[in-house]
């Protein structure tokens, strides 16, 4: 016990010496057992009940299994990011709290908490630390009861607290966890993970997690509860069991995103069994590290993948998947304005070979974005994580209401590039001579191309125009959505423009009667390069007003930690003798979590600036 509670992994060697006789009873009993097809596992654990008894006590040893350099770092960082860190282990109970003291995993007293026993007085003398919850050795009633009570205290409101008094169940239907979906990262309204102010770290072992897997409304219970709680311990875990646990945390009402990391051969069950598989190449084999997804050599690199190669892979993805769709979304709506102007009649303004090369002309800047670009640098992240995971963690770039925005966005766009591109090429359609003076207008009055043939442009020159215009707009497009333009990205995005230049103007010359000469003759227009000037210009400008006035009224996590970084970057210029701002600058560039409510403070320069650096080299 001793050597548990200091962290140390134990080991207890007896032994019991057997009679023959007794051997020759207990062998075909096991021989029988081993070879059963029905059973098999539960004969051999009576076989093995039956011998494991009147042990004669030799001796135990405690080995100290050493953590691996910059891991509390690693989970202090993880913790304060705002994601919910378990630790799935087969030890007992004393060694798993002993080893999540010294990883910073947890900072709650040993003697907290017991079971089902509180100590008032332990609520109230440290506010700073966690509270431990026990759920160890529980089963039957006195577990039904345990996570009753864990599931009033943390996901019930005041009112159904009351009303659940007395019953001993809860309809899935009208229960709190059916209806609001939430996940991992979003704490449900009426739970934070925190009592009497202080947050919740949770111990369970293998015992009462098979007393939760055969209650089916018991499991719902405690899977609503540790959705909501930041550290879970889970202790006396078998294989099976960890693959079970993630398992029952992935398949929760919001379908949780789980990560699971491990060194061993007894965690490839729980690495395959999460979405996403970590593997540690250490003294333990190779075994998880060929199982997983990914591998790394030390836990520490984790802080890398995720809130540095995972973050920017994220919002790198984030942006080509809305850029592909906005800019095939304003094609489209182009062609399909342009159906009010040829009456509906299924006119094609264009050459069919130079409209499906659009994709062509505009997908290499954006390959460099999604490639190359980081949107703040890599110790601005160390420095405010939660800010700068929450981006990815909470899905704030990629998901429904952000695409319907940008799609309704394309949509508008397209309206106004049709409109007043077709204000600047349109004009009268013919004209009759004699006293009568007869003009025929198109539908959007007189343009700036009355010629004096009386004659417009033509239809695939009217076409060509308006797919220039476009593909110049989405070209200005990309170049606002690179924070970051590299060399590489200016060189693809001049060869991408040029590229249609020279493609579409060799192309009409010698291509069919329809498309022949279009391009020198919109080239020799002066509307044409009018609508290329100020038409691209405008589309930007109202992309740029609409998305300050966006900021302005709804910020997101990103555009906040964008804020405190510029406001940082100003103090420090404000005082450049300073090396690491003082604490008073540092109390006005505070700012408020919209998801915990958690006023944020910013790691201090040097411990980004390292953490930065350990992640990286």
């Amino acid at each position: 016990q001793t050597y548990a509670c200091s962290g140390l992994r134990t080991l207890v060697v007896a032994c019991r010496y057997m009679s023959e006789q007794e051997c020759e009873q207990w062998l075909p009993t096991y021989q029988a057992a081993k070879s059963s097809i029905n059973q098999r596992t539960e004969l051999l654990a009576q076989c093995a009940r039956a011998v494991e008894k009147d042990f004669m006590l030799l001796g135990a040893v405690g080995i100290e299994d050493e953590l691996q350099e910059g891991v509390p770092e690693a989970i202090a960082v993880l913790r304060e990011a705002g994601l919910n860190v378990w630790m799935i282990t087969g030890d007992k109970a004393e060694t798993a709290l002993a080893i999540a003291h010294k990883c910073n995993l947890v900072d709650a007293d040993e003697n907290e908490r017991d079971d089902g026993d509180r100590e008032e007085e332990n609520n109230t003398n440290r506010p700073g630390k966690q509270q431990l919850e026990r759920m160890v050795n529980l089963s039957g009633e006195s577990l039904r009861q345990r996570v009753m009570a864990l599931h009033a205290q943390l996901v019930l409101q005041p009112g159904e607290r009351e009303s659940q008094s007395g019953r001993r169940g809860v309809n899935t239907s009208t229960s709190p966890g059916s209806w609001l979906g939430w996940t991992a990262t979003q704490r449900p309204p009426a739970a934070s993970g925190l009592t009497n102010g202080r947050e919740i770290a949770l111990m369970v072992d293998g015992i009462s997690l098979e007393g939760l897997w055969l209650n089916a409304d018991l499991r719902r219970r405690f899977v609503q509860c540790v959705q909501v709680i930041p550290t879970v311990l889970a202790c006396r875990v078998s294989p099976l069991q960890k693959a079970a646990l993630v398992r029952m945390i992935k398949t929760a009402p919001g379908h949780p995103i789980t990560l699971a990391i491990g060194d061993g051969a007894n965690d490839v069950g729980m690495i395959h069994e999460s979405r996403v598989g970590v593997g540690i190449c250490g003294k333990e084999g190779r075994h998880a590290a060929n199982s997983a997804d990914f591998a790394i050599s030390q836990f520490r690199f984790l802080v890398g993948l995720l809130f540095l190669h995972g973050r920017y892979n994220y919002i790198r993805c984030s942006k080509l998947v809305l850029y592909s769709f906005f800019k095939n979304l304003l094609l489209v709506s182009v062609l399909f304005y342009y159906c009010t102007y040829s009456g509906f009649s299924g006119t094609v303004p264009l050459d069919t070979l130079v409209f499906s090369g659009y994709n062509f002309y505009l997908g290499l800047p954006i390959l460099a974005v999604s490639s190359l670009d980081l949107d703040i640098p890599r110790d601005s992240v160390m420095r405010y994580p939660r800010l700068a995971y929450s981006t990815g963690r909470l899905g704030k770039m990629l998901n429904i209401k952000n695409m319907a925005k940008w799609c309704l966005f394309a949509f508008a766009q397209g309206l106004i590039l049709f409109v007043v591109t077709m204000r600047f090429i349109s004009g009268p359609t013919s004209v009759s001579s004699g006293a009568d003076g007869l003009f025929q207008f198109d539908m959007y009055g007189v343009g700036l191309n009355q010629q004096t043939s009386g004659s417009g442009l033509g239809v695939f020159a009217e076409g060509f125009t308006l797919y220039t215009v476009a593909v110049v707009a989405m070209q200005y497009k990309v170049v606002s959505m690179a924070t970051t333009p590299t060399a590489i990205f200016w060189f693809l995005w001049t060869i991408s423009f040029l590229g249609f230049v020279f493609f579409t103007f060799v192309y009409g010359l010698s291509s069919s009667i329809e498309f022949f000469n279009t391009v020198p003759l919109s080239f020799r227009s002066q509307p044409f390069w009018l609508a290329l000037l100020l038409v691209p210009l405008l589309l930007a400008l109202g992309d740029s007003i609409f998305e300050s006035i966006l900021r302005a009224v709804d910020p997101s996590e990103h555009d906040m930690l964008l804020t405190l970084l510029d406001r940082d970057t100003k103090a420090e210029l404000a005082h450049p003798r300073q090396g690491n701002l003082d604490p008073s600058l540092r109390s006005n560039s505070m700012s408020t979590d919209s998801v915990s409510g958690v006023a944020l403070r910013p790691m201090s320069e040097s411990r980004a600036t390292s953490l930065a650096s350990q992640v990286t080299n």
